[in-house]
């Protein structure tokens, strides 16, 4: 790892050939190993694969708001299980807690709606506080209100029912609103 770090400094310092030599070296002992990373990281500097340019692509991938809210509005029922169990996992919560993280993904998709259809700010933010014990995390639906990002309005109630909250929220807050914007 240490010579590889010493191969990124190389490259970064224009120094492409020494980068490559010491790839060479590593190579063969990180295989040895079964280092993956190591292995795919010293096979990039022999392939030339700079690790700039690498950052480079990172910077240039760059995915706009939108293009956010277009992914979240258009998640599948399979790819919210997926992101639910992992989040299960991750926290290292009781299964039974599943259901409760699934609405938190489903009501994600349904703002990421609204703000394609209705206006781009209009948001939603989820109390808390049941996430501060692990006894009480997704034990049950979160309370959530609904906001304007661009004015500061908030749902003077707090809700479980996203649905209710949109419903009452666009009446009282953007109906009459000039400066309501959907993405699409």
């Amino acid at each position: 790892r240490a010579k590889l770090l010493i191969a990124d400094f190389h490259e970064f310092a224009g120094r492409k050939s020494e980068a490559q030599q010491l790839a060479k070296e590593v190579l063969p002992i990180a295989e040895a190993m079964c280092y993956v990373r190591q292995v795919e990281r010293a096979k990039e500097h022999l392939a030339g694969i700079s690790l700039r340019l690498k950052l480079q692509g990172v910077q240039d991938k760059k995915v706009t708001q939108e293009e956010k809210v277009l992914q979240s509005a258009n998640l599948t029922d399979e790819e919210i299980d997926f992101l639910a169990n992992q989040a299960i996992r991750m926290l290292r919560l009781p299964v039974e807690r599943l259901p409760f993280v699934k609405l938190m993904y489903y009501s994600t998709k349904a703002i990421a709606r609204e703000r394609l259809a209705w206006c781009q700010h209009i948001g939603l933010i989820e109390d808390m506080r049941h996430r501060q014990s692990f006894q009480t995390a997704y034990k049950k639906a979160p309370n959530q209100k609904c906001v304007c990002k661009l004015h500061g309005y908030q749902s003077i109630f707090a809700h479980q029912d996203w649905e209710a909250l949109f419903t009452g929220f666009k009446q009282t807050s953007c109906d009459k609103c000039n400066d309501r914007k959907p993405f699409h």
